[in-house]
């Protein structure tokens, strides 16, 4: 009788714990954030050897004559557990210009319905919600060079994009940063191999969802169930 009540006891303890670590276990399991706000801040012309080429108008790093040009909609899915970001999908429907200054025979070049799109999971590196990641992707955007002679449109322009990251997680909220977006390529029209190309940033806030009621509710089980064990055991001892 005694060894089939210490059986008993252990059943209902092992039942407690299990219900009441189910809730946390299944937040390491992996979570999308829905984009809540955000803008594309920063500018640049790179060479394509690398080399960094000023601004020809609107002078320091920001070459964006609109900035900041807002983020409208996006995701992200990322599991803490295995340090991994599955997803990042980002999207800034409005649209931003860039003043070249004649640069190549172009006076400027737009960019509309712009989304970055990652490609594959990406390794997460870091601990307790601070990580650093490269995220290979994509970037598709609608394009337009403007020359003299007028605009030439480039609907559906995608190019890779291998950009360095940043997040922050505190609580149920994202902050992300995305450094060095590919957003648009000009050349030289009489040297082809002549380029430079416009890299971004992209900041932005996400969050996730609340845990559902079920899940308070299992952890609230899983507190009764492991009460009731532990009174089982304090009733069943000998008193003194």
């Amino acid at each position: 009788m005694l060894k089939m009540g210490m059986k008993s006891r252990a059943s209902a303890l092992a039942l407690g714990l299990a219900v009441f670590l189910a809730p946390a276990l299944g937040f390491a399991s992996p979570v999308t954030y829905t984009v809540t706000g955000g803008a594309i801040t920063t500018i640049q012309l790179f060479a394509l050897s690398g080399a960094v080429q000023p601004c020809p108008i609107g002078g320091g790093v920001n070459c964006l004559v609109n900035a900041p040009l807002a983020i409208d909609f996006g995701s992200i899915t990322l599991d803490e557990g295995t340090l991994t970001l599955s997803n990042a999908t980002i999207t800034a429907g409005g649209t931003g210009s860039l003043q070249l200054g004649g640069m190549f025979g172009y006076t400027g070049i737009d960019f509309s319905s712009t989304t970055f799109q990652s490609a594959g999971a990406s390794s997460l590196s870091g601990t307790l919600g601070n990580y650093s990641f490269n995220a290979p992707g994509s970037i598709t955007t609608d394009l337009v060079l403007n020359t003299v002679g007028g605009p030439i449109a480039l609907p559906g322009t995608v190019l890779p994009a291998t950009p360095t990251g940043s997040i922050n997680i505190s609580g149920n909220q994202l902050f992300l940063n995305l450094q060095g977006v590919n957003l648009g390529m000009v050349c030289d029209p009489q040297n082809p191999t002549n380029c430079v190309i416009a890299k971004a940033d992209f900041q932005l806030t996400a969050s996730s969802p609340i845990p559902e009621p079920s899940a308070f509710a299992a952890f609230s089980l899983g507190l009764v169930v492991l009460g009731a064990a532990a009174r089982r055991i304090r009733n069943s001892k000998p008193q003194e």
